[in-house]
């Protein structure tokens, strides 16, 4: 209200927000999102996912792209060979070296596995990916929700200076009013009725008041400030231009349509992947064997014996031809699914976008309104002031002008905040907030 002044309506702050344990954070909206980025539990949470998802990358990536290596190791006792003629009662027991001894070391790198590995590599990126773009969305949402919350907090102080200087005006009146009573030129019934007035207006600031306090609590909370943490709200994020918010970006860059671009890649890999297990499975081995003894033969050798070999292994699972076809039917659907869901959220973004460009037009159309609204109520409120004051108006004409002045007062600030809050829907929309 441009008749109060800036120490007056710092005056405001200081003595609303003072008390014995509250620390007051005189900050803007664009420190109190920064800070908010450190300091918010749910996006700390979201940040922890994505470095488990990277974790989970760099497994898969060691996991698909090294050798597989094996080694085995047994000692165990042997026991004495036993034979007999099978057409007649000939039979002879074979002694035997008793300890047996087994080690084997098997390398396999795997050459060709139907894309498996490349499937599976790139289902752990885009899972990074999903990750990231999830924590931009839920920051994209604090931001939305924290900077709706600062401007009611603005709103609120506006309102109780509004209220207070249309509190004060009041008491004027009454003082006037009752002076007027003990000179006999006003009746008693005048003076009663705006004392109901002002206990209306002193029961409409306790309102403010209380959802002031709410708006903090919920502030602090979702920055991650201290629960006393008092925050003093500026008028800076007025000053933002209404241009830069009409600008909207393609489709493609919004995070609901990239996370749902995200999904349908992700549900094109488990397709391939299903569809893997019915392609051959092909690798490079080398295995190495020190056994012994040797019982190859029926005189066994109590020796060690050695031997390795290197080439390539071919397996083919050919029940895999019709034991895989649900498992990858299954598959094709949900990237069937996962198309058409990114299609749907294309036309979803697109309507929110039309949506909120019509109405930030209808909040500038409406600030303008109620700048000529106030105007209107301001000159109103002047004359029928100076006719009261010439006894050429009445009392309920004092009392009309004053409410629409009040009124036309608290539409501006909620006109003005609201031109600001749409351009935000806008930024968030496009996930540029």
């Amino acid at each position: 209200m441009k008749s109060i002044s800036k120490w007056v309506f710092i005056t405001l702050l200081a003595i609303f927000f003072s008390t014995s344990n509250a620390q007051d954070l005189a900050i803007g909206l664009s420190d109190l999102l920064a800070r908010a980025d450190s300091g918010s539990t749910a996006l700390r949470a979201s940040r922890a996912g994505i470095s488990v998802s990277r974790e989970t990358l760099e497994n898969t990536r060691r996991s698909t792209l090294l050798p597989e290596v094996t080694f085995s190791a047994s000692l165990g006792y042997l026991g004495n060979g036993y034979g007999w003629g099978r057409d007649s009662n000939y039979s002879f027991t074979v002694p035997m070296p008793h300890i047996s001894t087994r080690f084997g070391v098997d390398v396999q790198q795997v050459i060709y596995a139907g894309g498996a590995a490349r499937a599976a590599r790139r289902q752990a990126e885009l899972g990074v990916r999903l990750s990231e773009l999830g924590y931009g969305h839920q920051r994209q949402e604090l931001r939305l929700q924290l900077a709706g919350l600062y401007m009611d907090l603005y709103r609120a102080v506006r309102q109780l200076e509004v209220y207070d200087s249309n509190i004060a005006l009041t008491r004027r009146l009454i003082g006037d009013i009752r002076a007027r009573h003990e000179q006999g030129t006003a009746l008693k019934n005048d003076l009663t009725r705006y004392e109901l007035q002002l206990a209306t207006l002193q029961m409409q600031r306790t309102r403010v008041e209380n959802d002031l306090a709410i708006a903090n609590s919920q502030i602090v909370t979702l920055a991650g400030l201290s629960q006393s943490t008092r925050v003093i709200p500026d008028s800076s994020f007025l000053a933002a231009k209404p241009d830069l918010f009409s600008n909207s970006n393609s489709l493609s860059s919004t995070l609901p349509v990239q996370m749902a671009e995200a999904k349908a890649d992700l549900a094109g890999q488990q397709l391939k992947q299903s569809r893997s297990a019915m392609l051959p499975y092909l690798a490079l081995v080398a295995q190495d064997q020190l056994n012994g003894p040797v019982t190859i033969d029926i005189t066994p050798y109590n020796i060690n014996y050695n031997y390795w070999f290197v080439g390539l292994s071919l397996n083919y699972n050919l029940s895999s031809l019709w034991k895989s076809n649900p498992a990858v039917r299954t598959a094709r659907f949900n990237r069937e699914q996962a198309l058409l869901e990114r299609q749907a959220v294309e036309e979803q973004t697109r309507q929110e976008l039309g949506a909120a460009a019509i109405r930030l037009d209808e909040a500038r159309r409406n600030l303008t309104i109620k700048q000529k609204s106030m105007q209107l109520a301001a000159q109103n409120y002047a004359l029928v002031a100076d006719r009261y004051t010439n006894e050429l108006a009445l009392l309920v004409d004092m009392i009309d002008a004053a409410n629409q002045k009040l009124a036309a007062e608290l539409d501006m600030v909620s006109a003005r905040i609201e031109v600001v809050y749409r351009g935000y829907v806008i930024d968030y929309i496009n996930g540029k907030l």
